[in-house]
């Protein structure tokens, strides 16, 4: 039996197969093939596993073919990402075949007890935009680290999601929810998940649901299951806030000078920003060297805030320019203009 696909198709599943299991751990780097009413893909990174529909023109056969993402990587070098010449795949025996010019790759047809299998059923809590939901994640995920967590979560009917770090608090907004909810997501896999999904269509819609303790995503043509935890933590009530100060700035003087300062502290990252009525600045020192980048800003009082360069410089290159200044006693939050993305930084000393 024997089915064909097109090269671009190829490539653009190895590229998000290649991003969903990502390169910590060389195990779970497979691509499983199985039959389900078509050709289909299973693959994991250990708490992220996905079912993908590679193609429907493809005759029944039992067990899983495992291939290596790696060959399948191979099998794509060096020929253009949207050429549309076909890729044959043959089913011999207990093989696998692809065939593309004059390079072949097979792989044993594993008689498994059982396919590789995800949730399928679930209640959609939301439906919306796919390509706000990678912008709202990648916000949120892109400054954090290796052993963080990525939290995603209700606060007043409203999709949230949101990262703690020593040094700030950052949070986006994504759409309306039926239910509430709260969880954990590790970082890992959430990049994962934000690099793979970049590969679909950005038109796309994606539905969100939650089941057995996994956050469920469903795009057209891949759902993709995540392992959880529990969130506690969300204590946040902007309402709250006593906002003493709000100024409207333009982000791209501050990245100008963050710039600059990644290139010459790569140590360090540690720096602040000073906020006064006689003009703000942003400085940093190291043994004997001092750098300060003076801003078009000021305040009725003196703030000083202490920043990380490298991770206010990722969270800035994800905002609008046009950004707004909060101050309160304690905080000093920067948000778009609607307040569908934010950050919060504690604000050290200040005098009035």
């Amino acid at each position: 039996m024997e089915g064909y696909v097109t090269f671009s198709h190829l490539n653009k599943v190895t590229e998000f197969l290649d991003n969903f299991c990502g390169t910590i751990e060389p195990s779970t780097r497979n691509a499983y093939f199985f039959y389900d009413n078509g050709l289909k893909i299973y693959a994991s990174d250990n708490c992220g596993s996905m079912v993908m529909n590679f193609t429907r023109d493809f005759l029944p056969f039992e067990g899983v073919a495992i291939i290596p993402i790696q060959y399948l990587k191979g099998l794509t070098r060096g020929k253009n990402k949207k050429s549309e010449e076909i890729v044959k795949i043959a089913i011999n025996k207990d093989h696998v075949l692809f065939t593309f010019e004059e390079m072949n790759l097979s792989t044993e047809i594993k008689k498994e007890s059982s396919v590789p299998s995800v949730i399928k059923e679930f209640d959609s809590l939301s439906i919306d935009s796919l390509n706000d939901l990678i912008k709202k994640i990648d916000f949120v995920s892109a400054s954090a680290n290796e052993d963080d967590l990525i939290n995603i979560f209700t606060r007043s009917k409203m999709i949230k999601f949101s990262y703690v770090s020593d040094y700030y608090y950052i949070e986006s907004e994504f759409s309306e929810s039926k239910k509430d909810f709260s969880l954990s997501i590790p970082y890992v896999t959430i990049r994962h998940v934000v690099k793979s999904l970049k590969k679909l269509r950005k038109d796309s819609k994606i539905s969100i649901g939650v089941k057995k303790n996994k956050l469920v995503l469903l795009a057209p043509g891949v759902i993709i299951n995540l392992c959880t935890q529990k969130y506690y933590n969300d204590v946040l009530k902007l309402e709250t806030f006593k906002i003493i100060e709000e100024l409207r700035i333009k982000s791209d003087q501050i990245k100008k000078a963050l710039d600059k300062m990644y290139i010459s502290f790569k140590k360090n990252n540690v720096a602040f920003i000073v906020l006064s009525t006689n003009g703000s600045y942003i400085y940093k020192e190291e043994n004997d060297s001092h750098l300060s980048w003076k801003l078009d800003i000021k305040t009725e009082h003196k703030y000083l805030v202490q920043i990380h360069i490298r991770k206010l410089r990722s969270i800035l290159t994800r905002m609008p320019e046009n950004l707004l200044f909060k101050i309160t006693e304690s905080k000093l939050i920067i948000s778009d203009l609607k307040s569908k993305k934010l950050a919060i930084f504690q604000i050290q000393k200040i005098s009035k």
